[in-house]
């Protein structure tokens, strides 16, 4: 018979499972630390070369989603007109 005031072997073990989550998200967070510590150095032609990148993305984000808002109000006034009047 088991006393319900003494800790069951499962309980046991979710107590180590969660011990050993808390120990890897831990290690997670100091391996992400020390990737923001050792990042290298990049040199200036390589930074002008990214951010020539980032801007063309950027412009074509900023193309789509305004295709996409024309887009949208084109449908919108299309839909306007195959209405019947309301009287």
């Amino acid at each position: 018979m088991v006393r319900i005031d003494e800790p069951s072997i499962s309980d046991a073990l979710e107590a180590e499972e969660e011990e050993e989550l808390v120990d890897a998200a831990e290690s997670g967070e100091a391996a992400a630390a020390e990737a923001e510590e050792e990042e290298e150095p990049i040199g200036y032609d390589e930074l002008k070369r990214r951010m020539w990148k980032d801007r063309l993305r950027l412009q074509k984000f900023e193309e789509n989603r305004g295709t996409a808002a024309a887009t949208t109000k084109e449908l919108a006034l299309k839909d306007r007109l195959r209405q019947p009047p309301v009287n």
